[in-house]
């Protein structure tokens, strides 16, 4: 569980019959998660203390009696240090304990008050499946029953995946996969603020040796053709014209299995494109979009951000040493570099800045976890592999209210770097070069040639998401009949 994970500023909050007391904004793959108090992350780095080798962790920030508004700065920094080595740390970052923390963080700091909401759930094509559920269930939970609405078999659930997408010039794109330490519906809300997303169920995998295990279920053939068909048809996948033109015929003549037969040998099948970016390699100042498949990395630059793209340049995945990812433009433009042998063991950074960096740096990470799977002849995980959650006690914190925001001045002090080493070739077997220290950096690492950063945001920036909110603040009975119409010729 790699996260890009910061403490942009802190809140005045109330709990009931309780005086005012200072909460620390959240944000977590680029937008809030959850707010929390000093002495909520005390207890959980306590809790830590007790169960974990604590020594790779930046110092907790020790108590203060006085609390201007300089040591709040000082405590809001030293905060988003310890999360961020938490977050980092190769045992404690894919914990239990970390995610049920983040979990229950979220719960505790949500305005959601209903015992039960109605969540929307879409397809590529814009069909949707309806259905009930507890506000503060997590992914997995959602997508399972999601999956068993639809009749998806059980052991199939997760070749798929949830989804948050976001509209621009009414146009829906991916903004990122939603992880298991964050709640569906609390998501939703914080982003549905101020612009439109909405979440989609999409397949999970990049390799097309995957394809095989879904054609004899009817309901997940239908899901693998709906979201190869649109992704042909938005350009999402690069296909020749003569290709083009033998999927249309066959997909005119509704034969499923022929056309995702011939659309997993696409070679860019299972790809996922990203838009929008900015990049420094293998020239200076390029623009254009990425495309991320199974172990490459392709990136396509052009002249404009409309104009057809003039140079392309691909990057094998078993060749990235490590990658990071932070923030520059005080907080505004994330960004993530790199590290590549370029041949003859010879180490570059390239940094690629834009909105869809954190939806890129999570793709990545789970393209080297395919990989490994696909290297050692793994399987997809099954609802199954963890029999015990529902019966474990759910781990919950003392809710609160948010009174108002409070800015630090931009000028108090410079923001951390949020500096994510998140993985790369060092997790792949055999002949990888030195393996990265992925929870400090050290005086004498290659990170000191990483680019620059430079940080001073402490406003709340990302606050983004619907004018319409898709998750409906009322209790409704779900439907009895579980199918899930897709539409047309492509109903389950």
């Amino acid at each position: 569980m790699r996260i890009l994970i910061h403490i942009q500023d802190w809140s005045d909050a109330r709990a009931e019959k309780n005086s005012s007391f200072k909460v620390f904004n959240v944000h977590v793959n680029g937008c809030h998660h959850s707010s929390v108090r000093y002495s909520t992350l005390l207890d959980f780095h306590n809790e830590l203390k007790r169960n974990y080798d604590i020594t790779n962790l930046e110092p907790f920030p020790p108590k203060k009696v006085l609390m201007s508004a300089q040591a709040l700065e000082e405590r809001r920094l030293g905060l988003e240090l310890y999360l961020h080595s938490v977050s980092q740390d190769t045992v404690i970052g894919t914990s239990d304990h970390f995610k049920e923390f983040l979990l229950a963080a979220q719960e505790a700091s949500s305005s959601i008050v209903q015992s039960s909401v109605d969540l929307e759930v879409y397809l590529l094509n814009d069909k949707k499946v309806t259905l009930a559920v507890k506000p503060f269930l997590n992914t997995d939970e959602i997508l399972e029953l999601v999956c068993e609405k639809i009749e998806l078999p059980s052991d199939l659930t997760y070749y798929f995946s949830l989804c948050l997408d976001e509209q621009n010039d009414d146009k829906w794109t991916l903004f990122r996969p939603l992880q298991d330490y964050e709640c569906p519906c609390v998501t939703l809300t914080t982003l549905c603020e101020q612009a439109p997303h909405r979440i989609t169920l999409r397949k999970s995998f990049f390799h097309s040796c995957y394809v095989d295990n879904l054609l004899d279920d009817r309901t997940a053939k239908n899901l693998l053709y709906v979201e190869m068909v649109e992704q042909i048809k938005r350009g999402m996948i690069q296909v020749s014209a003569d290709a083009l033109r033998d999927l249309e015929s066959v997909r005119k003549s509704s034969q499923k299995q022929e056309y995702l037969e011939k659309a997993k040998a696409l070679p860019q099948f299972g790809y996922r494109m990203m838009d929008g970016l900015s990049f420094d390699h293998p020239t200076k100042d390029l623009k254009g979009f990425v495309r991320i498949g199974p172990g490459v990395v392709v990136t396509y630059a052009r002249r404009g951000w409309d104009a057809e793209p003039e140079q392309t340049s691909a990057y094998s995945i078993t060749r990235i040493r490590c990658w990071k990812v932070g923030w520059k433009d005080n907080g505004k433009s994330p960004f993530m570099a790199m590290e590549y042998n370029n041949g003859d063991n010879k180490m570059i950074w390239i940094t690629l800045i834009g909105k869809q960096v954190v939806n890129l740096t999570l793709a990545m990470n789970e393209a080297v976890l395919e990989l490994l799977r696909v290297m050692k002849k793994g399987e997809v995980r099954k609802p199954s592999d963890h029999p015990a959650r529902n019966s474990k006690a759910k781990r919950t914190l003392p809710k609160f209210t948010i009174i108002a925001p409070t800015d630090p001045s931009p000028d108090s002090s410079p923001h951390l770097e949020s500096n994510s080493t998140t993985g790369g070739a060092e997790a792949l077997p055999a002949s990888q070069p030195t393996k990265v220290d992925s929870h400090r950096h050290d005086s004498n690492s290659s990170y000191d040639n990483s680019p620059e950063v430079s940080h001073a945001q402490h406003t709340r920036q990302e606050k983004v998401g619907t004018t319409k909110a898709r998750v409906i603040g009322r209790k409704h009975k779900v439907s009895e009949n579980p199918t899930f119409n897709t539409g047309g010729d492509d109903d389950l």
